[in-house]
């Protein structure tokens, strides 16, 4: 009970402790980090080398947001979205150009069901990038 209440605490003082504006961050760097990739999958002339880029910018955004705090619950669900999103990419050795409209149509249905050609949600487009690039 001693340990809980410190824990509590602790993690009171701790949330209290970090400035705001370093809480907005976290959202502004996770979203440089998924321009950077989108930057990165564009310029990447092989499917070797997206993936890579891929993988480093979701290992980083996952580091990033088990290292840090967000500021409110829709920057949380937003953050949780775009790693949903990227996660949903096949991985490499599964990916296949041959499967691409089922890869899209997959994608599409299960983050923006209502969208007719192209996601509309800001934290679903990184995704959509990357795979885009993947296909083409």
């Amino acid at each position: 009970m001693k340990r809980t209440l410190i824990v509590l605490a602790l993690s009171s003082f701790l949330i209290a402790a970090i400035p705001p504006h370093e809480v907005q961050n976290v959202r502004l760097e996770v979203e440089r980090y998924a321009l950077g990739l989108q930057v990165d999958v564009l310029s990447a002339k092989r499917n070797p080398e997206r993936f890579r880029a891929l993988n480093r910018a979701l290992d980083e955004i996952k580091m990033l947001r088990e290292n840090s705090f967000t500021a409110t619950q829709a920057d949380e669900g937003y953050l949780d979205l775009m790693v949903n999103a990227l996660e949903a990419i096949p991985p490499e050795s599964q990916f296949k150009r041959k499967d691409c409209a089922k890869y899209e149509n997959d994608f599409l249905n299960q983050f923006e069901p209502l969208a007719e050609e192209a996601p509309m949600e800001p934290a679903v487009k990184p995704g959509w990038a990357v795979l885009q690039a993947l296909c083409r």
